[in-house]
Formats: structure tokens, C-alpha cells, sequence
């Protein structure tokens, strides 16, 4: 209370340095192990809130944003049972609708995520952190409103947001509606879980908004409208059919900044999408989109080549014809080099890659060695503009032309190889000694790395005083004579990505050119062995994936990866055994111990790659540390998940998790099941009871989505021992298909497929259970019913394809076809074509007499297939093309053939049926 009254104290009497030290003194006493702020919580909130008023001081506002900043991030839990979660909401909230303008600031932050960049207009408003002193009342609000949205559990901020989202939105008042598109925006990301459950209700509130009559609404519609796509993907890509249409509505406006906009927003979506859901919009969007590069402004070229970028991805190899316009476009800013024009430079090169890998080798190879001129002098070039991003752009053309290429891509790899390590071994600490600076790695001796020294050498936050890695000159300190130097690490964010770039190529080169790499291999693993100790967890993350994809590259060129069935343990070279033993050791360490997520959940990957690649083999040396740490993180008991556990003050914050480690988790344990195969079963008893938390009542769809996709992996390769599983599994089933969620039902329906095909007859007794859940599965949404892709559809009707398979006896077919061909053809997932078609093959050629009284729908199912845009691959297509040919060359079935066939109402259909099976 003294501490707040001294602030009040100072401003009245006009000292606002007093005011600032006083609160930035408050800032720092979160932190402190002693609570001695959680008594007066409510009073510090009160004041910290009226310290962000319009009449206030910059300064002081500023220092009271860090304030709450600082105790949201420290005290979510606290805030929260004290109520004071929702008075602070509806506080920043008021402030944001007092704010004026439009959506410049907001789109500028965004468009930095996405391209980095400056704004519009050059003018970077927004709060940036603690280094900003000038920060307005509602841009302080707006960054405060992302941060609550972020650190506060969901289920006690998105009812307070949501409440006042939705009765903004449809105020009279335009301040009112543009301040719940602003906050919608700014919630996306960490709101996403129940966002994403409230879509149908979300996206149209967004669409409507796009259209509405005042100019900053709309704007700020649009900002909401990018931030949803980019954060609330995949399941907004099943709005396509509303998103595209508004963003095209948008483009035909006259008004500049409402077009860069509206490629903000394409930009954030179109990737997303399948092929099939552009090509409507695929020359509107050429049109659209080529209309605003001619505009006469370097910011606006630069997001909408990147529009179309995304646009080329989205479209994938349906892009190809417009492949040679696209580059045509490009061409020239591949190689710009006038002041202001570096920039887009990069962009272009970026878009270049992305159409090189949409439309494949052969119809990109006219264009290759052009774009590699244009990286190679992009990386000798010496620009302070943007002195690492137009590199960082020529590391990710590295990429895309790697694994679009592949083999073909060996003789650029030397140049490649030699550029990616020049930039992974550049240093990354500063040195200051007196008044000079020098970029150099330290290697600190134990003696030298006493954490109390930190502060004084000017450390940045996390970096270790030790080891530190990085390339350049290495110095110890204990050589230093005289008065230790400052030390710190690079802080500048284009430097580090531009970096991690440089690694990430290392690791798409092993992956995609393994017998071009192999010569290369020991300067790379000597760049990863260095650079395991960097400062930056994202450069020392992608070294471990690297370093595995590298070990993979070996092995392929050694010809032995992949050469192992479940359960059998090949022969390692003794010279490779030890590269494997040391990455292995290094992720299972850092799956153990450390605590930060983005090194952890490459860990894992690495691991992951090492299962894939080398199976138990690769494994088998650490099996039991790996285990301990696999179980580690699905207890979520790892340091990188402290508070995620069952000891939380709340177990509620389970429910906003990170889901990066528990998907990666999750992709190695079925990995492992996949190399493991039955002796999985001695891990996976452990393992599947601490899996059954994520099916609990209130966790998030995601969760559940994820220990279904888990089940079916792990469980794939184990054989009849999957059967022992069935209690356990049966019942979480029957939850998970007849969940709201189409991402669960989906991996659900896998997962019962998988149990059935593995445990054979023994599940017989339970498929009536099994047919009964499935069934409503079975059966298509609507077909423009935007929240269903039709993937839990395709992969049930796989799950009762692998049922009829395992136990035909046991599937009431007379029942359970008319159903099943009434859902046919598959929509999304065509893993499942095969197999779907296969069955229904299977049975025709039988003469299966429930398959024989349902021949017209089973025909029609079959022929549709067989249209042009349907996306079963050609050998599922040849097959269903050799089961009607082979039908309709049998005597005794040709009558009945020729009258199914008649009453199909489809004429394509009956076409396609007359030249396959040759009837006239």
C-alpha cells in the first residue's frame, strides 16, 4: 500500500522519474521468492489500471503496463481466484474502444511474424517491450489484452473476452464494433482452444465485419480475420469458401492500405488450404492479387508476392500453368539491389521457392539456376537494410529446392554445404573490453562461470555462464588479463533465424540428397557438435534434427536405413554407431532436463528420425533412459512442462499446454511401435494409463484428437498383443467417435481400424459396440456444412473396411453397406483410399450377396473414384478400374451389371461405367 501511495505521491507532485523508479521497483519485486505482493494483488491492479489513463504520463504508463505485464506473467493463478481476471479485461477493453484508427499498428506487429518489415507508412507505433517509452493508452491496452490472453488460462479469460466480443460486434456504436475486432485479433493465439470450438459463431462475426460501412472496422475485421487464419488453422480452412470471397471483395477496393490487408490475410490462409479448395478462386485471386503488386509502393509489392506465394502453395502442382507467368513476374526482383528494393528482394526468392515445390522439378528446372545466382549473390552481399533476412531467404530457397529435387539437386549441394556452414559458424557473443567490441564464442572454464558474475558481465537472459558455442574466434577467459570483459549475446532476431535457417538446410540437404551429403558428413557433424552449445535454443533445437537427419543421410547411403521389421535390430557400422549413440544421448538429456520446450520437441523429432531411419537398432544402446524420459513428458512431469502438472495450483492450465512436445511425444511413441512392434508392449503397459488423462472431460479437443492418433500408431505394428489393450481403449473410443470435434472423430475411427485389424477375432465380441459408435460416423456431413472436411467419414469407413478384412462373420454386412456405399466417395483423407476401395473391390469380386443387392450405389461409389478430380492416387484408381473391367467380362453378371449400371441417375457416372467395363 506505501508503494502505491508513493506513486500517487509522485505524480501529484509532477516528479514522474520518482513515479517510474518506484513502479519499475514494483515490477521487479514479482520475482522475488518472497510473495509480498499477493496480499495487496487488488489494490496493485486497481492502481496499475488507472495508471494506463489517457491523462497519465507516457512513462508512467508504460511502467504501470510492465506492472500487470509482470504480475500476469508471474501470478496467473492468483489473479484468477481473486476474480480480478474479468475486471481487468472489461478495463483494457474500454480503453481499446477509446482508441482511434484503424488497424495500421496492429497489421504492422503481424506482418513482422510473417515477413518482418516496417508498417505501411514506416511508422512502428506499437508497444514493443520494455525498451518503449512512447506508448499510447490503448496500444498498451492492446498488447496487455494479447499477454492476458496468453498466460491467464482460457476458462477464466475467453467468457470475459467472448461476452465482450460478441456484444461489440453487433453495437451500433462502430468504435464498439471495431474494439471487438481488435481484441478478437489479439485473443486469437492464446485463445485458441475454445476459439477454435466456436468457430461456426467466429468466422461469420469476422466475414460480416469485413463488409461493414466504416472504414476501421473493417480494417481491424481484417487484422482479426489474418490473426484467425494464422492461429486458428486448420480447422478455419473449412471457411475457405467465406474467407476467400471477402479477401477478393476486399482487393477490389480502391483504398491501398485496405488491400495490404487483405493480403495479410491471404497470406496467413491460402498454405493452408488443399488443392481442390483454391482452384475455384485461382484466377480471381492471380487477378486480384496482380493487381496490387502494380501498385507503385515496395511494402504493398512485398505482402502481396507473398499472397501469391501462399496462393501457389495452397494450389500445389494445379499451379503449374501459371508456374512461367509467376516466375516471369518475379524474375526481375530476384536481383535487386537499389536502396529500400532489398527487401522485397527476399521475398520474391521466398515466393520462388514455394512455387518450385508446388508445381515439382520438372516444370521449375527452366528457373533453378537462375534463383540460385540470385541466393548466392544475395549471400555475398553486403547490405545493412536487412543484413541477415535476404540470406535467411536464400537458406529457404536452399531448402525448398532440396526437397523438390532431391538427387537432382547433388551438384549444387558443395556450394550449398559450404554456404549454410559459413552462416551456422558465425559468432554469437559480443566481447567488450573497454571501449572495443569483438564478436567471438567464449569457452568458460568452471572457475569463471560463477552464476553471480553474470549480471556483472552483462549476460543476456539465458545464456548459461558456460560453453558457450557459436563459431568465430573461441577465447577462455581465464586468459583474459586484467578486468573481466562484458559479455553478451546477440540479441537481433533476423540474426538468430537467419541462423537457424542456415541449420535447418543442413538438415533438408541429409534428408533429401543422402548420397550428395555423405561426403560431407563429418564437416557437418563437426558445425552440429559445435553448435549444440549455442546460445539460442531455436539454432540449438534444429541442430539436433539436423544432426539425426544427417546420421539418417548415412545410413541411407550405407544402404541399411529403413531395413528392419518390427521388433528386429539390424547391424550398425561401428563408425556410425558411435555418431547415433552421441545424438541419442544428447536428445534423451535434453528431453530430461531441459526446460525449454522449442530444444525439447526437436529432441524428440531427432529421436523420432533415428527410430524411423535405424529402428530398435539406432535405439537400443539408451532404450531404457529413452523410455524414462518418454514417460516423463506424457506424465508431463519434464522441466520444459512445470506447469502443466497435476501439482499445479490449477489444473486447468492443462488445458492451454503447449501442444508441440505432447504431439512430438506422441509422433516418437508410435514411431517406436512401429519399430518395436510386440515388444512395445512391455513400455506402451506404462504408458497408455498415464495417456488417459487427455480424454478427460475438460481437456482440450486437441488433446483428445492427439491420444487417439497415438493409440492407432503405437498399437499399428504390435499384432494380436494389441488386443490387451481393448478394455482399456474400448471405452475412450466410444467417447472420442461420438465427439463435437471432426479432428477427434477422425482419429478415433483410425484407432478403432488399427485395434480391430491387429486383435483379429478376439474383438469380434465387441464389434457390435464398435459398428454402433461408428455408424453416425459413417454417415456425410452436409456438404456445406463448414465445420466437417470429411476426413472422420473417410477414415470410419476405413475403420469398417479393416473390420469386414479381420472377421467378415462378424460384420452384419446387409446392414452395414447400405450405409457405407451411400458415404462413398472418400473426400479428404486419401491415405484411406486403398483400403476403403480394396473392401468394396474385395466383395464385388466375391459376389458377396449384401454387396450384389446394393451393385448400383456400389458401382456409382466406384465411379466416381474414377473422375479426374477425384485425389485417389493412380494406383487405386488402376485397381478399381481392373475390378470393373474384370465384372463386366463375366457372363452371368453382365445383365445385372448393364441394369445397375441404368439406374444410376448420374450420366458422368454412367459414362465413365460404359467405357470402363465396356458396355455399349
Amino acid at each position: 500500500p506505501h508503494v502505491v501511495a508513493g506513486v500517487a505521491s509522485c505524480l501529484q507532485a509532477g516528479d514522474e522519474d520518482a513515479a517510474v523508479d518506484v513502479l519499475d521497483t514494483l515490477a521487479d519485486t514479482m520475482t522475488w521468492e518472497v510473495p509480498i505482493v499477493n496480499d495487496h494483488v487488488e489494490t496493485v491492479v486497481a492502481m496499475m489500471i488507472d495508471g494506463l489513463a489517457d491523462g497519465v504520463p507516457a512513462q508512467v504508463r508504460n511502467s504501470a503496463a510492465q506492472v500487470l505485464n509482470r504480475l500476469f506473467e508471474t501470478r496467473p493463478v492468483l489473479i484468477t481466484k481473486k476474480g480480478l481476471v474479468t475486471p481487468v479485461i472489461q478495463a483494457l477493453f474500454q480503453t481499446v474502444v477509446r482508441g482511434r484508427g484503424g488497424a495500421e499498428g496492429l497489421l504492422a506487429e503481424a506482418l513482422m511474424q510473417v515477413q518482418g518489415g516496417d508498417s505501411l507508412n514506416g511508422d512502428e507505433s506499437e508497444f514493443n517491450g520494455e525498451d518503449s517509452r512512447e506508448i499510447s493508452e490503448h496500444s498498451a491496452a492492446q498488447w496487455l489484452i494479447d499477454h492476458i490472453a496468453q498466460t491467464v488460462p482460457s476458462t477464466a479469460s475467453y467468457p470475459t473476452f467472448r461476452h465482450l466480443i460478441s456484444e461489440g460486434a453487433k453495437s451500433s456504436d462502430a468504435a464498439l464494433r471495431r474494439a471487438a475486432m481488435v481484441t478478437l485479433g489479439l485473443i486469437a493465439e492464446g485463445c485458441f482452444v475454445p476459439l477454435k470450438l466456436e468457430l461456426h459463431l467466429v468466422m461469420p462475426m469476422i466475414i460480416a465485419a469485413t463488409q461493414d460501412p466504416h472504414p476501421d472496422v473493417r480494417a481491424c475485421a481484417c487484422f482479426a480475420l489474418g490473426q484467425a487464419c494464422m492461429y486458428l488453422a486448420p480447422e478455419v480452412v473449412s471457411f475457405h469458401g467465406t474467407v476467400i470471397p471477402a479477401c477478393l471483395q476486399v482487393l477490389s477496393q480502391p483504398d491501398v492500405s485496405q488491400k495490404l490487408l487483405a493480403c495479410y490475410v491471404l497470406e496467413s490462409f491460402l498454405e493452408f488450404l488443399q488443392p481442390d479448395q483454391v482452384r475455384p478462386y485461382t484466377q480471381a485471386l492471380l487477378h486480384g492479387l496482380g493487381t496490387v503488386v502494380s501498385v507503385d509502393h515496395l511494402r504493398v509489392k512485398q505482402i502481396a508476392i507473398g499472397a501469391l506465394g501462399s496462393l501457389a502453395a495452397g494450389a500445389e502442382d494445379e499451379f503449374a500453368p501459371h508456374a512461367e507467368g509467376m516466375m516471369n513476374l518475379i524474375g526481375p526482383m530476384l536481383f535487386l539491389t537499389a536502396p529500400g528494393t532489398v527487401r522485397l528482394r527476399g521475398v520474391a526468392l521466398l515466393t520462388a521457392g514455394r512455387v518450385c515445390f508446388a508445381v515439382g522439378a520438372d516444370i521449375f528446372a527452366p528457373y533453378l539456376d537462375e534463383c540460385m545466382r540470385s541466393c548466392n549473390e544475395g549471400i555475398a552481399m553486403e547490405n545493412d537494410e536487412i543484413e541477415y533476412e535476404l540470406k535467411e531467404s536464400a537458406h529457404v530457397f536452399f531448402f525448398e529446392a532440396a526437397r523438390t529435387f532431391e538427387r537432382r539437386f547433388a551438384p549444387y549441394v558443395p556450394g550449398v554445404v559450404e554456404a549454410v556452414r559459413t552462416a551456422a559458424h558465425q559468432p554469437e557473443i559480443i566481447v567488450s573490453r573497454g571501449k572495443t567490441e569483438q564478436f567471438e564464442a567464449l569457452e568458460f572454464s568452471d572457475e569463471e562461470s560463477d552464476d553471480d558474475d553474470d549480471d556483472e558481465n552483462g549476460l543476456a537472459d539465458g545464456v548459461e555462464g558456460e560453453e558457450l558455442g557459436g563459431g568465430g574466434n573461441t577465447v577462455n577467459l581465464k586468459d583474459v588479463v586484467g578486468k573481466k570483459p562484458k559479455i553478451r549475446a546477440i540479441e537481433d532476431q533476423a540474426f538468430i533465424t537467419y541462423k537457424a535457417s542456415a541449420v535447418q538446410c543442413m538438415g533438408g540437404l541429409a534428408e533429401n540428397c543422402p548420397e550428395a551429403i555423405a561426403p560431407h558428413a563429418n564437416l557437418l557433424i563437426a558445425t552440429y557438435q559445435m553448435l549444440k552449445d549455442s546460445v539460442y535454443p531455436v539454432v540449438k533445437g534444429e541442430t539436433y534434427t539436423a544432426w539425426a537427419l544427417t546420421i539418417g543421410a548415412l545410413a541411407d547411403a550405407m544402404g541399411i536405413a529403413e531395413r528392419f521389421g518390427p521388433g528386429e535390430a539390424m547391424g550398425i557400422p561401428d563408425d556410425l554407431r558411435v555418431l547415433v549413440d552421441q545424438v541419442v544421448y544428447l536428445a534423451v538429456e535434453a528431453m530430461a532436463l531441459d526446460d525449454n520446450r522449442k530444444i525439447v520437441s526437436k529432441a524428440i523429432m531427432a529421436m523420432q528420425i533415428i527410430a524411423v531411419k535405424l529402428g530398435i537398432a539406432g535405439l537400443q544402446s539408451h532404450m531404457d533412459d529413452v523410455m524414462k524420459a518418454v514417460l516423463q513428458l506424457v506424465r508431463l512431469k519434464a522441466p520444459c512442462q512445470e506447469k502443466l502438472d497435476d501439482d499445479a495450483e490449477d489444473p486447468e492450465m492443462d488445458i492451454d499446454a503447449d501442444n508441440v512436445i505432447l504431439d512430438a511425444t506422441c509422433d516418437l511413441i508410435g514411431s517406436l511401435g512401429r519399430c518395436m512392434g510386440p515388444l512395445f508392449a512391455q513400455y506402451f503397459d506404462t504408458i497408455v494409463q498415464h495417456m488417459q488423462r487427455f480424454i478427460r472431460p475438460e481437456s482440450s479437443h486437441h488433446d483428445r484428437a492427439m491420444l487417439f492418433g497415438c493409440y492407432g500408431e503405437a498399437l499399428e505394428h504390435m499384432g494380436e498383443t494389441a488386443f490387451r489393450y481393448a478394455n482399456v481403449i474400448l471405452p475412450q473410443l466410444q467417447a472420442g467417435l461420438e465427439d463435437s470435434m471432426v479432428g477427434t472423430r477422425r482419429n478415433a475411427s483410425y484407432a478403432a481400424g488399427v485395434l480391430a485389424s491387429c486383435s483379429g477375432a478376439p474383438l469380434a465380441p465387441h464389434y457390435p459396440d464398435l459398428l454402433r459408435w461408428l455408424a453416425p460416423v459413417c454417415r456425410r456431413a452436409a456438404s456445406d456444412d463448414p465445420t466437417s472436411d470429411g476426413a472422420d467419414t473417410d477414415n470410419a469407413l476405413s475403420a469398417v473396411s479393416r473390420m469386414i478384412h479381420a472377421v467378415p462373420q462378424a460384420v452384419p454386412l446387409e446392414h452395414v453397406l447400405p450405409v457405407f456405399l451411400e458415404a462413398l466417395p472418400l473426400q479428404s483423407d486419401m491415405e484411406e483410399a486403398e483400403r476403403v476401395y480394396a473392401c468394396v473391390c474385395s466383395l464385388l469380386a466375391a459376389e458377396n450377396p449384401a454387396m450384389e443387392s446394393n451393385l448400383p450405389r456400389a458401382l456409382f461409389g466406384l465411379a466416381l473414384a474414377l473422375q479426374p478430380t477425384h485425389k485417389a492416387n493412380d494406383d487405386v484408381k488402376e485397381n478399381v478400374r481392373q475390378c470393373l473391367a474384370q465384372i463386366a467380362a463375366q457372363p452371368h453378371r453382365q445383365a445385372r451389371v448393364r441394369e445397375a449400371v441404368g439406374v444410376i441417375p448420374d450420366p458422368t457416372a454412367r459414362a465413365t461405367l460404359a467405357a470402363v467395363m465396356g458396355l455399349a
